[in-house]
């Protein structure tokens, strides 16, 4: 796509398809935070109880990144900016993302073989809403930490009993379960340390479990469908942090990680 760099940010991608899968695995709120530094750019989803998103996008997976400010934040509306990148469904979209500073909107250019699509997205000043919460996450404080290829747990998730209340999440030295109790009655899926589906499995304490509102286990779902190695910790807290690994034609990564706060610690077996 020809067009002046003229603008207070100015980023260029290949393949716009990567990130219409980022934005598809975290859209269950209406807006999210946009981020754009020269480091890179991030989104935010943030339901300011119980769950955070955040999709960090280096600056190495892109063809042009070009922000001439300290930083560029926006509250940009979820659907509308999910459904520009999906107009085009090929892996050889080309994406330009262009913002020239307050009161102006984010415009989103995509070009397919020859043919181009732009959507001009007035977005809002995030310090004029609610500040996003800060989960003080610290590595110290990590309780319990495993390392999945995705089959099996994919497979957990999404059979999860839709009537139970909530999941309860138990760590090991030699096991990662998850139950649930519901019309189903108890249904606990397990995966052993030594499953060809664990890279690494351990726990600070003989057994670290909380349990999670199913609702938020079930807005992650198409992030576990999408990803090719999922990285699960939980602090002393009970809040769980999960990356996603998406995958990529080469060696540069993305990721994509949950922050979700315990419901309630089952002391009981």
């Amino acid at each position: 796509m020809a067009d002046d760099r003229d603008h207070m940010m100015y980023i260029a991608k290949e393949n716009a398809k990567e990130i219409h899968q980022v934005l598809k695995s975290m859209k269950f709120k209406e807006y999210c935070t946009f981020k754009a530094c020269r480091d890179g750019i991030q989104f935010v989803v943030d339901d300011h109880n119980f769950q955070q998103a955040n999709a960090y996008l280096k600056t190495e997976i892109f063809s042009e990144l070009d922000v001439r400010v300290d930083e560029v934040r926006l509250r940009v509306p979820m659907n509308i900016l999910a459904e520009c990148f999906n107009v085009f469904s090929g892996a050889s979209t080309a994406l330009r993302l262009t913002y020239d500073g307050p009161g102006e909107p984010l415009v989103v250019s995509l070009e397919d073989e020859g043919i181009v699509f732009k959507c001009s997205i007035m977005c809002q000043n995030p310090q004029h809403h609610h500040k996003m919460y800060d989960f003080e996450w610290k590595n110290e404080n990590v309780l319990a930490k495993v390392i999945l290829k995705p089959n099996k747990a994919k497979e957990i998730v999404r059979d999860l009993d839709k009537t139970s209340p909530t999941v309860r999440i138990t760590v090991t030295d030699g096991h990662i379960s998850f139950l649930t109790d519901g019309e189903l009655g108890k249904i606990k899926s397990m995966i052993p340390a030594h499953s060809d589906q664990v890279e690494h499995m351990e726990a600070c304490r003989e057994r670290v479990t909380f349990s999670y509102r199913y609702n938020l286990i079930h807005r992650m779902e198409t992030a576990f469908l999408a990803s090719s190695k999922i990285s699960l910790r939980i602090d002393n807290r009970g809040v769980m942090s999960t990356q996603f690994l998406i995958p990529r034609t080469d060696s540069k990564n993305i990721f994509i990680e949950f922050f979700t706060i315990a419901e309630v610690e089952w002391d009981d077996g």
